[in-house]
């Protein structure tokens, strides 16, 4: 006979997530980052020790134990996807939780019943990827917040801390709770599909990353043949990355191979770190399209079959 996890009240809730949040900030702390910066997730594991694994199953993602403390994310997941997974599974860790394995779920799955370490794990994630203060610091500078936000400005902001459109609006509207939920259905009306079609001119599966002179991040990392649409003026040193065309209100690129390159926006006193890594195709059966093996390696640039 099988029994239904217990569901949790919303008080349990709260104070479970309190405790997710405070754990959140302890680990910036441990790995060296301050309260409000977007952080990349991937470097912060490494410096936790924590390896990260890609592994090409139909899953979210893995947090091992035993022998020895390892993540494996889902190879086949969209990238802003596998951001927030290794942040939940960094969670498991740091939270002293048990080998868990977190299977691919519905919308509606997600929050139907699920027990205690997995409401944790998904706070911790959110409050490691996206600090409150640094999410309000991001509206300041932008000079935005509330009714008047913009999609695009949503989009630059998730861009900017490695999460989802709709990840960051349920955080705009549960976590920070800067929005309300007429404003959230309104954003969701426009997402990024309809605003690359607007903007590039293809509503492609293609990642594309937004970027303005108020991002903080210092690394970005997206996926070979994705977009990157920048202020006009923006300059690439070209290693992964070329320039594309210049619209009237944006530059864009294009990643064209793996590797790192530096963008400097126009208006932005340091580069952004722009890391290239194989792209996921999930309509195509073909493993090699996907990067497999440890997170620390995925951007590294292959050497060319000639040389």
């Amino acid at each position: 006979m099988m029994f239904s996890p217990k569901r949790v009240s919303w008080h349990q809730r709260q104070d479970l997530v309190q405790t997710a949040i405070r754990a959140a900030c302890e680990a910036r702390d441990k790995a060296d980052y301050d309260d409000e910066s977007p952080i990349c997730i991937y470097d912060m594991c490494k410096r936790l020790n924590v390896p990260v694994r890609f592994v090409p199953i139909n899953m979210e993602g893995m947090f091992r134990r035993q022998p020895t403390p390892q993540i494996m994310v889902s190879a086949f997941r969209p990238l802003p996807r596998q951001i927030f997974t290794c942040a939940h599974e960094l969670g498991h860790f740091w939270m002293g939780h048990g080998s868990t394995i977190d299977e691919l779920k519905s919308s509606a799955e997600q929050y139907d019943g699920r027990p205690p370490e997995e409401i944790v794990a998904d706070a911790f994630g959110a409050a490691v990827l996206m600090p409150t203060i640094g999410l309000r610091y991001a509206l300041a500078i932008r000079g935005v917040g509330g009714t008047d936000l913009a999609p695009e400005t949503v989009y630059t902001i998730a861009c900017d801390f490695g999460v989802g459109y709709d990840t960051l609006i349920n955080h705009l509207l549960w976590g920070v709770r800067e929005i309300g939920e007429a404003k959230a259905k309104q954003l969701r009306r426009s997402p990024p599909q309809v605003m690359r079609k607007t903007i590039i001119g293809d509503a492609g599966k293609q990642h594309m990353l937004m970027v303005d002179a108020e991002c903080q991040a210092k690394t970005m990392d997206t996926m070979v043949g994705s977009h990157v649409v920048t202020p006009r003026g923006s300059i690439s040193n070209e290693k992964c990355l070329t320039f594309v065309e210049r619209r009237d209100d944006y530059d864009i690129f294009q990643v064209i191979r793996q590797g790192t390159s530096e963008l400097q926006i126009s208006g932005r006193s340091h580069p952004i770190h722009i890391r290239g890594t194989k792209p996921n195709h999930p309509d195509e059966d073909n493993d090699a399209e996907y990067y497999v093996g440890l997170a620390h390696y995925r951007h590294l640039e292959e050497e060319d079959d000639d040389v």
